[in-house]
């Protein structure tokens, strides 16, 4: 069974590699200042480099952390993964996933985007603003979102899904770690 894993783990690692992996996440971003750099404003462009390059490194420890804690599958197992669904990726049903997750977000955002809209025919801002900083956009945009879902929503939900947590306390406790 070339590239099939199985994960198999104790709810008491599980729970110690998602603490570990937060408490990595967040020292990553506090690293630098730690290093002697002067990280006071996390505004300037050299402190989000910085962090752009500790979220990433943190992002490839925890996925190798991941794979380590894998096993190869044998004849006979069940939960067998690939590598693509061992970090969440599926590629059956992802066009309908991809569509229910858009529809999701826009009826969400209907009533702050009603709102704005509101508010900028009265005058109180523009429509439509541009943004002023590019990386510092790139982080909030980008950057964070992807590497936080990276590791809080794919690494610590896998763990937690293979010590056989209910999916209940997964989509409702597994927020407290991030």
């Amino acid at each position: 069974m070339a590239g099939a894993v199985v994960l198999r783990l104790s709810p008491v690692v599980a729970l110690a590699a998602s603490v570990a992996f937060s408490v990595v996440f967040v020292a990553s971003l506090h690293a630098w200042s730690i290093a002697g750099y002067d990280d006071k404003d996390r505004n300037q462009p050299g402190t989000i480099q910085r962090r752009f390059c500790s979220t990433l490194c943190t992002c490839v420890v925890v996925a190798a952390s991941i794979l380590a804690l894998a096993e190869p599958a044998q004849r006979g197992d069940s939960d067998v993964l690939s590598y693509e669904e061992l970090f969440g990726v599926k590629v059956e049903g992802t066009l309908r996933a991809s569509a229910a997750c858009v529809a999701l977000t826009a009826v969400l955002f209907l009533g702050p985007l009603a709102t704005h809209f509101a508010e900028s025919m009265q005058g109180y801002h523009p429509l439509v603003s541009y943004p002023s900083d590019t990386l510092m956009n790139l982080r909030d945009v980008v950057v964070a979102p992807l590497t936080e879902e990276f590791v809080f929503r794919t690494c610590c939900v896998r763990l937690w899904d293979a010590a056989r947590f209910p999916a209940s306390l997964i989509i409702f406790v597994g927020p407290l770690i991030f």
